[in-house]
C-alpha cells in the first residue's frame, strides 16, 4: 500500500489524513505499507507538478 497525500495547509492535515488511512487499511487483510509521499502547500490542481514528489511517486510505481 502506498499513500500519496497533498494539502494546501501545513503538515498537520497531511499527517492526520495519512493516519486516518492507516487506521482504515489496518482493518484489511494482508496489507503492508510500502511508502508514504506527502506534500504541503498545494492549493491548485496540478500544483504538485514539478516537485520532487512526482519523481518519488514514479519511482515507487516502478518498484511495484
Amino acid at each position: 500500500m502506498y499513500y500519496i497525500v497533498s494539502a494546501a495547509g501545513g503538515e498537520l492535515p497531511v499527517d492526520r489524513a495519512v493516519q486516518s488511512l492507516k487506521v482504515f487499511t489496518n482493518c484489511l487483510y494482508d496489507i503492508r505499507e510500502k511508502g508514504v509521499i506527502s506534500i504541503t502547500g498545494v492549493w491548485d490542481a496540478g500544483g504538485v507538478n514539478g516537485t520532487p514528489s512526482i519523481a518519488q511517486a514514479y519511482a515507487m510505481g516502478k518498484s511495484c
